[in-house]
């Protein structure tokens, strides 16, 4: 989709930033749980608030990765890093 973001909001279905506009996709609401593992994926404790940090996938892709607390709710902001 060439998406610049990557965004996740509690209770709320994965969003892409394609040209600048949020486009929703076709996924079900991301539960507390997600967010627990994605915190813990990138090396933060569950209580912390807000961090910028990064991501490597299995496969080798790389994210940087802004994980924030936003209206009492989590929420994630990941950037692909292209190597190319």
């Amino acid at each position: 989709y060439q998406a610049s973001d990557l965004l996740f909001h509690e209770g709320r279905p994965p969003q892409l930033r394609i040209n600048g506009v949020l486009t929703a996709l076709d996924f079900p609401a991301l539960a507390t749980e997600f967010f627990s593992a994605l915190w813990a994926a990138c090396g933060v404790e569950a209580d912390q608030l807000d961090a910028d940090t990064s991501l490597t996938t299995s496969t080798g892709a790389r994210f940087r990765v802004n994980l924030l607390h936003q209206l009492g709710r989590r929420a994630a902001v990941l950037r692909r890093i292209r190597s190319d």
